[in-house]
């Protein structure tokens, strides 16, 4: 498992290079370190096939912070996928041990608080909400 997970991490370290590559070649600035996007750690389906990570977009604004949900296949055969784009940031995401549901924490819209929001992998759609704690 641990193997697996440092090759999905390299999988996702080379596809940012390679996108890197494809622009301008320029100095690094303090602006750019800051925002480059951040790779979490991958989280496995059960089977294998696919992983999950979030990528965060940082700015000097907090408010213009956002972390989105990524998948990828293993096998390295197609690009990744991104899976939310919402304004807020969705973290750590849990795969169902059939694959087809990805459970995240997001304070979305109304939320005065962070919520546990569940993503239907299989079918197109929004996040719904699946807790109301106040604290």
């Amino acid at each position: 498992m641990r193997s697996c997970t440092l090759w999905v991490s390299s999988l996702l370290l080379a596809t940012l290079c390679a996108a890197g590559n494809a622009a301008e070649k320029r100095a690094i600035t303090h602006e750019a370190m800051w925002t480059l996007p951040r790779v979490a750690a991958p989280v496995l389906s059960n089977d294998g096939s696919f992983a999950v990570f979030s990528v965060t977009q940082a700015s000097y604004q907090a408010a213009d912070t956002r972390a989105d949900l990524w998948r990828i296949q293993t096998d390295g055969k197609s690009a990744p996928q991104q899976l939310t784009q919402h304004p807020s940031a969705e973290s750590q995401p849990h795969i169902s041990p059939d694959g087809r549901w990805l459970a995240f924490v997001a304070k979305r819209d109304g939320d005065e608080v962070a919520q546990i929001y569940l993503l239907d992998l299989q079918n197109a759609g929004e996040a719904r909400r699946l807790t109301q704690v106040p604290t």
